[in-house]
């Protein structure tokens, strides 16, 4: 055999500016970090956020990227609700080489996943969720919306009860209390994470 050894063009290179966001990849090359496939996430949604218990989770890994390639952006849907909710997660935290997996740019991290899922309990309940309750369902869950306004004994109750419920008073109602392993898909062309919640016992909620 021949072989002609060709001199390598030296490579080009450019600077890096820290303050440009990632682009996002396309869909189907995007995988979801494997602590948040897992159906044992171990993160209780009613209880404060706290790494190293809640999720039990170090800090350092909270700040890895949520998904790889790492995403500017990612829009998180709830399936346990009829209709879906779904919401948009954006990265909170800038990142440089050091960090782990060398990623440069703002990305979502798994903190930004889990503060989006608490701050979503506080959504307002839509009127098509409350229409979708039967009169037991609607009982239950407005018992645990003035339980909720009433456990602080502060000014900030009437604050409270004027947002209405949350989506917080029906899970809780609904003893639901841990998120579900979170599943990627694609809808009309957007990534999308998919997640619902599961009882304390761990059965599915009927």
């Amino acid at each position: 055999f021949h072989f002609t050894w060709m001199k390598r063009r030296p490579r080009k290179t450019h600077p890096i500016d820290r303050d440009t966001p990632l682009h996002q990849p396309p869909p189907s090359d995007i995988k979801l970090h494997r602590s948040l496939t897992t159906m044992n996430l171990g993160f209780n949604i009613v209880q404060v956020f706290r790494p190293n218990s809640n999720p039990r989770m170090s800090p350092l890994s909270l700040r890895e990227p949520a998904t790889y390639p790492p995403v500017p952006s990612l829009v998180l849907r709830c399936e346990t609700f009829h209709p879906i909710y779904s919401f948009t997660v954006r990265s909170t935290q800038h990142f440089t080489s050091t960090t782990k997996r060398g990623v440069d740019g703002n990305f979502v991290t798994l903190s930004d996943v889990f503060h989006a899922i608490q701050s979503f309990l506080h959504e307002p309940l839509l009127p098509e969720h409350l229409n979708s309750l039967d009169m037991d369902q609607m009982r239950k869950m407005v018992d645990t919306f003035h339980r909720r306004c009433g456990a602080g004994g502060t000014g900030l109750d009437e604050v409270m009860k004027a947002r209405g419920p949350t989506v917080r008073d029906l899970i809780t109602t609904m003893r639901l209390f841990f998120v579900n392993g979170l599943d990627l898909t694609t809808v009309d062309g957007e990534v999308v994470a998919s997640f619902s919640f599961r009882r304390l016992s761990g059965r599915s909620a009927k």
